[in-house]
């Protein structure tokens, strides 16, 4: 088809002789593509999740970031080709263990260096290696927010390689699996007044175990089989040598993963990013004639008692408390309290 679609017989012939997908039923090569029902509950899980994957992007960047309306179509591998506004940069990070397969999320040059400038606090008009360094954590965040409602829903052990980028200028560039047909995603991406497309592909294999999850169906012996060939055939040996991110169900007493090297290295070029820190005294709310009213001396009452602890917001969200302090001549705060990680989470919510 000339958009790069496939139709469900193109995807069958496709199919036909290959051993490089779960086969979702005991049927044959012409049951393993995604029916609409399949498609129809992927789109439902990839909804459920891009709320959390936007509220993430807010925190790290301090800006209006929204995921909203995935699209879903099965492609031919070479469909990307046209379908791809190149150059992009390619972020991808494989699924492993009880979910593996290809995973990869690409950005127009432009909104790379939009998401990245906003990950550093600073703008930049060229995609550097410290700007792509930046939206390969974005990504991670994303994914990890993915992995998260995966392993909470449907109860399995999910692990990662470490994230990838690279810019690709044309199709020949890109890091693609073996895989002759690929599951294509887009969604609407906005970044404050920018409105965009972010690209996601990831391997029919991925599409076919959480449709199947979702439904309630219980793989096939031949699936296990496959399941496991995927897990060989997909990993890089080379990205198998670096340390993998685990992802539990959540629990909020074990929210500090250990970190690969490569990852502190990521992490490290966020450490110098300036955050707002603000103390609230308190708040109160007054009607407008009130205001109006208002005229040298008023004296305004706060919903805060005297000798009450302050609140400590970093970029709007409470993380601490204390008490007001005079340094000279400057106001300041000296933390009674951090705040536990519970309320910290649930003030994002």
């Amino acid at each position: 088809m000339g958009d790069g679609a496939l139709s469900q017989s193109e995807i069958d012939a496709l199919l036909q002789g290959t051993d490089s997908f779960l086969d979702m039923s005991s049927g044959g090569p012409e049951s393993s593509a995604l029916n609409e029902n399949d498609i129809a509950t992927l789109k439902e899980i990839l909804t459920a999740i891009i709320d959390a994957q936007s509220t993430t992007l807010k925190i790290s960047t301090n800006s209006d970031v929204q995921i909203s309306n995935p699209k879903i179509d099965i492609i031919s591998k070479d469909g990307l080709a046209t379908l791809l506004p190149f150059p992009v940069l390619q972020v991808s990070l494989p699924f492993e263990d009880e979910l593996p397969g290809f995973n990869s999320y690409i950005y127009k040059v432009s909104d790379a260096l939009l998401l990245g400038s906003k990950m550093m606090g600073q703008e930049s008009k060229e995609l550097t290696e410290m700007i792509s360094s930046a939206v390969s954590e974005a990504t991670s965040q994303i994914i990890g927010s993915s992995i998260t409602y995966f392993s909470n829903t449907f109860k399995i052990h999910i692990n990662t390689g470490s994230p990838q980028h690279l810019q690709a200028n044309t199709f020949s560039d890109l890091v693609l699996p073996s895989d002759d047909v690929i599951v294509f995603i887009t969604y609407n991406f906005k970044i404050d007044r920018t409105v965009t497309t972010l690209y996601h592909v990831i391997s029919l294999s991925i599409a076919q175990v959480l449709s199947s999850l979702k439904q309630g169906t219980k793989p096939s012996a031949r699936q296990q089989e496959r399941v496991e060939a995927v897990k060989s055939y997909e990993m890089p040996s080379e990205a198998k040598t670096k340390a993998t991110r685990t992802y539990q169900p959540a629990a909020f007493s074990k929210l500090e993963p250990v970190l690969s090297d490569e990852e502190n290295k990521n992490i490290s070029l966020l450490l110098d990013v300036e955050m707002e820190v603000t103390v609230e005294l308190g708040k109160t709310q007054k009607t407008i004639k009130e205001i109006l009213s208002m005229g040298e001396g008023t004296i305004i009452t706060l919903n805060r008692l005297a000798g009450e602890t302050l609140d400590v917001l970093v970029n709007g969200k409470p993380i601490a408390k204390g008490e007001a302090i005079v340094i000279e001549e400057y106001f300041g705060v000296r933390i009674t309290e951090i705040l536990s990680k519970e309320a910290r989470i649930s003030s994002l919510k």
